[in-house]
């Protein structure tokens, strides 16, 4: 059977002729495509009119169920360039994005920032701005989870575990020492389209297909494949703010609230995004999935009006001394 891409797989939620940049995600499915929509879909179309940016979604598989090559839609961002591609989309530059990421809609423009000669991404292992180390801060994340959502989870697992041990683990290797979330990646179409697709075959083999069997994500050897051919960027931590990590540093009080729990997640979440460009809610556990079907997420007026005052105007207040100080 040999490899062909399914076309018809878009839709254009906003079009951009002039910039020809693009948020990209994948929501394949009633389900995801209508959660993307209600929950984060408004706060991507703030960022994007303010930043002169398109918004392209694929809704439908990129390859034939069926098919020996077909794998699941985290593998299918892969193949997302090769898609615009081939079907001669009006698309120059992405950014391919989860769809369970809110953006702040005054953060700078994220193609500005990025190398689009290499692929940009956010290290969710080095230089994270909290006050614990970033192992602390994952021993941190498995104790709370073991106190309040399962007795069961492992104390050591993967959370805990280096780039070096993983890529060990995977039999890829051990000289890596950097790790990035394949949740927001910046790149050129035409640059990286036959890239991404050879990784995606690659890992179609049945070589592969027996390693990576209890992992369905493609982030263990989309890392490897990056970093081992040198063509990371690194954004900064800004653009791919970690809910989990968030939680687990700062608003630990959540594992344990009871009364008024959503609104209390909602605003710390609100906060978490008012000092950051993108906050992304990976994961299917309690403390990072669930909490990302927010209600009412930063559509309060008050809240839209101080972002634009922290972000936007630049005042000045001239101190007023009292003439007479006893």
């Amino acid at each position: 059977m040999t490899f062909e891409i399914l076309k018809n797989s878009h839709t254009y939620i906003k079009k951009n002729r002039l910039s020809k940049n693009y948020l990209v995600t994948i929501s394949i499915g009633k389900k995801y495509y209508n959660n993307w929509k209600k929950y984060s879909l408004n706060s991507w179309l703030s960022y994007c009119k303010n930043n002169n940016l398109g918004i392209l979604v694929i809704h439908k598989h990129l390859v034939k169920k069926k098919s020996n090559y077909w794998k699941t839609p985290t593998w299918q961002r892969l193949l997302v360039a090769e898609y615009i591609k081939k079907y001669s989309l009006d698309i120059k530059n992405i950014c391919v994005l989860d769809n369970d990421i809110f953006i702040n809609s005054l953060a700078p423009n994220i193609f500005k920032f990025s190398n689009l000669k290499k692929i940009s991404v956010v290290n969710v292992y080095k230089n994270l701005p909290h006050h614990r180390t970033d192992y602390k801060l994952r021993e941190r994340i498995v104790y709370l989870r073991r106190l309040f959502l399962d007795k069961s989870f492992p104390l050591r697992s993967s959370i805990t575990a280096s780039p070096k041990e993983i890529f060990k683990h995977y039999k890829l290797g051990s000289k890596l020492d950097n790790y990035f979330c394949g949740g927001v990646m910046v790149y050129d179409v035409k640059r990286y389209s036959n890239f991404f697709k050879n990784i995606y075959l690659k890992y179609c083999n049945k070589k592969y297909q027996k390693i990576f069997a209890a992992n369905k994500g493609v982030d263990i050897p989309l890392n490897f494949e990056v970093m081992n051919k040198k063509k990371v960027h690194w954004l900064d931590y800004k653009f791919q703010t970690i809910w989990l990590f968030e939680l687990s540093d700062k608003y630990s009080f959540l594992y344990r609230a009871k009364k008024n729990r959503s609104s209390l997640i909602r605003y710390c979440a609100e906060e978490i995004l008012l000092n950051s460009y993108f906050l992304h809610f990976p994961g299917t556990l309690k403390d990072s999935g669930l909490s990302w079907k927010i209600p009412k997420f930063f559509k309060d007026k008050q809240l839209i009006k101080l972002n634009y005052l922290f972000n936007k105007t630049k005042i000045y207040l001239k101190p007023k001394f009292l003439k007479n100080i006893n």
